[in-house]
């Protein structure tokens, strides 16, 4: 169960333990670990009573509650027991600004390669690099000729690409052969070159919409929903790049793919 996706720490203690008619084993175990007593903690669930700053640390405990969602949990419980408007929304700009962070896939990716800001623009300025960065760790592509020849592109262009690579020691030469020496670069979200390097990607997927139709995975539409379930969603898509993610630095070399989602709101 995501406390994330939780607007109310009711909500959220409902699910973990359970509403009047489920059993009571563990409301009565959550109620000694707080100190209180089970028909006050029903009173808490039931929206009738809030707990205390002192019960919601030991409710944290508890529940095994990592850093950060104890302190998720803290803003929930303080904005139910804010008495006036003005401090109930300014505990809810806080837990706002904490979903946003949790958004940012800068602050959930480990960054694993630094450059220089010229060559992280050079880097970004073409799809090609961040491809061939990758290509080169696929066995039957670690030539200039075989990239050249997967690619479509001119040789030189090719030896160019590779050159810089080598140069930021994101690749390695051995011989005739390349070899892919980092495994991520990872752009965030408040570097200067993030919509260049948005656009490539997504100018290559028209190019390849283009030309191959719908032999590959697309999926375009507008809709309609609550900004609860917005919110919801996009921490859907981020848990599930990270667990991508993982699988990808598992998974063995064989083919390249482009990966972009997008999830944006439909407004001017």
């Amino acid at each position: 169960m995501n406390i994330f996706e939780e607007s109310t720490y009711r909500s959220y203690l409902k699910q973990r333990l359970g509403n009047s008619r489920q059993r009571t084993g563990e409301k009565m175990k959550a109620a000694k670990a707080i100190s209180c007593h089970t028909t006050y903690l029903s009173q808490v669930l039931n929206d009738k009573a809030e707990l205390s700053l002192e019960q919601a640390d030991l409710m944290n405990t508890f529940l095994g509650h990592t850093k950060d969602e104890s302190e998720f949990f803290i803003l929930l419980v303080l904005k139910a027991r804010a008495g006036t408007v003005r401090l109930k929304t300014h505990f809810q700009e806080q837990i706002d600004s904490t979903l946003a962070k949790r958004v940012i896939i800068k602050s959930r990716i480990n960054q694993s390669t630094k450059i220089s800001l010229e060559d992280e623009s050079r880097f970004y300025s073409r799809w090609y690099y961040g491809a061939i960065h990758v290509l080169v760790s696929i066995p039957e592509l670690k030539t200039r000729e075989a990239i050249a020849s997967y690619l479509k592109l001119p040789m030189e262009r090719v030896t160019d690409f590779l050159e810089f690579l080598v140069q930021l020691g994101l690749v390695e030469r051995q011989g005739d052969h390349f070899k892919h020496r980092s495994q991520m670069v990872h752009l965030g979200n408040d570097s200067s070159n993030i919509v260049k390097h948005h656009l490539n990607w997504r100018m290559r997927a028209m190019r390849v919409i283009e030309e191959t139709g719908a032999s590959q995975t697309h999926y375009s539409a507008a809709v309609s929903l609550s900004r609860k379930d917005a919110a919801k969603i996009k921490q859907v898509l981020v848990d599930s790049l990270k667990q991508n993610l993982d699988v990808i630095a598992a998974s063995k070399e064989e083919v390249a793919y482009g990966y972009t989602f997008d999830f944006f709101e439909l407004k001017g």
